[in-house]
């Protein structure tokens, strides 16, 4: 998923999220493999939604980059 928006895996973990902040995770030297495991304790981790279309990635709630990639912007 990461690959397709062209990002890193810890660059799927949202930040403001609760269950990042409560983790303790430094994200500047998180691993991938940390990334899994706080991923699978707690998938809420992520941002959400994860849209794509098998070319394009949008993370989190953006609408106007939602609509483009579901073809009503």
């Amino acid at each position: 998923m990461a690959e397709i928006g062209g990002i890193t895996v810890k660059e799927l973990l949202n930040p403001r999220s609760k269950a990042v902040r409560d983790s303790g995770a430094d994200l500047q030297e998180i691993t991938p493999a940390e990334t899994a495991a706080l991923v699978l304790k707690n998938p809420r981790a992520l941002y959400r939604p994860l849209l794509t279309d098998g070319a394009k990635l949008v993370r989190g709630f953006r609408q106007e980059e939602m609509e483009a990639l579901l073809g009503k912007g």
